[in-house]
């Protein structure tokens, strides 16, 4: 499937997104205080970042705060999912501010070129950038504008439309603060400059690491003055934000230990699931049928992953033993690789692993919960280990599913242990993820895959708790200043 993207057509309008918006954001109630939030990432883009922030959105005017949205217009996005905008509710003000999409022009660029060239793999520039060394001239430019011109981030243009009309939106709606998320991290610097011109509380949201990032410290090779200027801001962010929010504990300890000074302002509030979104799931089987065991991915697997000693696994395991041919592995919206291919055809296994193209969240939820277990698969982060956690992880624990996580001991095995659902095998362990195969199989032709998880544990993922925190914290960043302004 071929991304889609706006990046080169025609600047859409500076735009609220309901022309009734405003009224009906009105008609809530002026007493209630507003947050200006800034998010590049946000529906109908379908990318993992935008759903933390559409839940924010969704469940704060519970807690007594009115969401004022402010994102881009024309985002360069692979996948585009309708039915997340439907989750955004009518009082919210979401003004789009077009911008120039740096990584969807270049993107186009490589689909040119590789459909000149007739290649048949077409992959994101991420994915081509990270890969390592090219001898392909065209790739080392695009490597040299990733590491050398998009600095920090190729959605950096955006940043100046993005302050001038956040101050025309403050100007006018009179928000009492402000909320920035990231990636991508140059966001964080439009919100700096409002926090310095507005002077208004300021939470800055860092979702996922910035320069202890995974491929950041690749783009850092030999680009020491990038690493040094990332972290200027990385710290200009943290020192001048009221609060900064992490996804992950470990996030929380990293920023902790670069920046002591900020500790005591640094909050996680971890992603999570939705109840909402689960309501509309079937008994029925729509996908996957009961006769096969179906362990499921859902979205892409990391470039850095190595997948075939998983299919190494899944090879030496139903060569060895027919009845392991009842197993299934789907992977759903995951870039398919050319090795992999390879691998799969030469050994018979296209019927045991099955690739689908990307999905709806209600459609992919659905599929995840007709699935038998879920599986994560996470590239070796080395001393960021533990910063980032796949969002999946909190959909599996919803739908009480044993997860398979092929990824180095850190945050992501704890949280699964703690909720009695996790199956672990580091990534390169043939052996133990051979052995949980083999588990799971044998519990499938034994009367079917048995849990017991610890139902508390999980119910502290739920959305809606996550933002009540949230709101917590807005109260208490704002409350100093509302009783500093009151006249005595």
């Amino acid at each position: 499937m071929r991304a889609r993207s706006a990046s080169l057509e025609a600047p859409a309008p500076l735009e609220l997104a309901h022309p009734g918006a405003e009224l009906a954001f009105e008609e809530a109630g002026s007493s209630l205080p507003s947050l200006l939030i800034l998010a590049y990432r946000f529906p109908p883009q379908a990318r993992v970042g935008s759903h933390r922030t559409t839940k924010f959105v969704k469940y704060l005017g519970r807690y007594g705060w009115r969401p004022i949205v402010h994102t881009v217009s024309n985002p360069y996005s692979p996948h585009l999912d309708p039915t997340l905008s439907l989750q955004i509710p009518d009082d919210v003000l979401v003004f789009r501010t077009p911008t120039v999409e740096l990584e969807g022009l270049e993107t186009r660029l490589g689909w040119a070129r590789d459909l000149w060239r007739g290649s048949r793999a077409i992959e994101s520039p991420r994915a081509t950038l990270t890969n390592g060394s090219s001898s392909d001239l065209p790739a080392r430019l695009r490597d040299h504008a990733w590491r050398y011109w998009f600095v920090p981030d190729p959605q950096i243009p955006w940043v100046p439309a993005a302050f001038v009309r956040s101050l025309w939106i403050a100007k006018r709606h009179r928000p009492s603060a402000i909320y920035s998320t990231s990636p991508p991290h140059s966001v964080q610097l439009a919100a700096l400059g409002l926090k310095r011109w507005l002077d208004l509380p300021w939470i800055a949201d860092l979702r996922d690491p910035w320069t202890e990032g995974m491929h950041r410290r690749r783009w850092y090779e030999h680009n020491d003055a990038r690493r040094r200027r990332e972290e200027r801001w990385e710290g200009a962010v943290c020192r001048s934000a009221d609060r900064v929010l992490v996804a992950t504990e470990g996030a929380r300890e990293t920023l902790c230990r670069k920046y002591p000074d900020t500790a005591h302002k640094i909050t996680c509030i971890t992603n999570g699931f939705d109840v909402d979104d689960f309501v509309r799931l079937t008994p029925e089987r729509r996908f996957f049928s009961r006769d096969r065991l179906h362990v499921m991915l859902a979205g892409q697997v990391e470039s850095q992953f190595d997948l075939l000693p998983l299919f190494r696994a899944i090879h030496e395991l139903v060569s060895r033993s027919p009845r392991a041919r009842v197993l299934q592995l789907h992977f759903v919206g995951t870039r398919r690789r050319p090795e992999c291919d390879a691998f799969l055809a030469l050994h018979g296994l296209e019927d045991v692993v099955l690739f689908h193209e990307p999905v709806q969240h209600p459609i992919c939820l659905q599929m995840l919960s007709e699935s038998d277990a879920g599986l994560i698969a996470a590239a070796e982060r080395q001393r960021s280990r533990g910063i980032k956690i796949s969002s999946k992880l909190y959909e599996y624990l919803y739908l009480r599913k044993p997860v398979l996580a092929l990824i180095e001991a850190g945050v992501t095995t704890r949280i699964l242990e703690r909720a009695r659902l996790g199956l672990h095998a580091p990534p390169d362990d043939h052996g133990a993820i051979t052995a949980h195969l083999e588990a799971l199989v044998d519990q499938f032709h034994d009367g079917g895959i048995r849990v017991d998880p610890d139902e508390a544990y999980i119910e502290g993922f739920d959305r809606r708790r996550q933002a009540q925190t949230l709101a917590t914290i807005l109260d208490e960043v704002v409350q100093p200043r509302r009783a500093y302004a009151r006249p005595s």
